[in-house]
C-alpha cells in the first residue's frame, strides 16, 4: 500500500512478497481499527449529535419490560424484541443505546427511562447473552 501510495506500481507490489505482506498488512490492521472504532463513534454520534437534532427519533414511545424482551407501543403500532436480539447496551449522560448488531442500535432516551428500568434492562440483556451480572 505504502508503496503504490508513493508512486509505484501494482506489479512491483505483486511481484515482491515483502511488499506484498507488508500491504496486505496494512490493509489489515486499518481493517481492524475501523471495525473496532466505527461501533463506539456511531455511539457517540447517536448520542452526541442525531438525537439532539433530529425530532423524528424522539417520538413519544412507550416501552414494556418483559420476560421475554422489550415491547415498544406508539400511537400507529407496536413492536417487540427479545432479549436475545440484542448485542449489548451502554449509556452516557443523555442515551442508552441497545445494540442489535454492531452498528445498528435503538436509542433510548435517559431522562426518559428510570435508572432502576435501565439497570434491569441491562441485566436480563447479559443474562440472554450469557453474562454473568
Amino acid at each position: 500500500m505504502v508503496n503504490l501510495l508513493m508512486g509505484g506500481s501494482l506489479i512491483q507490489v505483486l511481484t515482491s512478497p515483502a511488499k506484498l505482506v507488508t500491504s496486505i498488512g496494512i490493509l489489515a490492521i486499518v481493517w481492524g481499527l475501523m471495525y473496532l472504532l466505527i461501533p463506539p463513534l456511531s455511539g457517540w454520534i447517536a448520542a452526541r449529535w442525531q438525537y439532539d437534532r433530529y425530532p423524528m427519533l424522539r417520538r413519544e414511545v412507550e416501552m414494556l419490560v418483559e420476560e421475554t424482551g422489550l415491547k415498544f407501543l406508539s400511537a400507529a403500532d407496536q413492536w417487540s424484541h427479545r432479549w436475545s436480539d440484542y448485542l449489548k447496551t451502554t449509556e452516557d449522560g443523555g442515551v442508552m443505546l441497545l445494540f442489535v448488531s454492531p452498528q445498528l442500535f435503538q436509542i433510548l432516551p435517559v431522562g426518559a427511562v428510570p435508572a432502576t428500568v435501565r439497570a434491569e434492562i441491562a441485566q436480563r440483556l447479559r443474562a440472554a447473552n450469557g453474562k454473568a451480572g
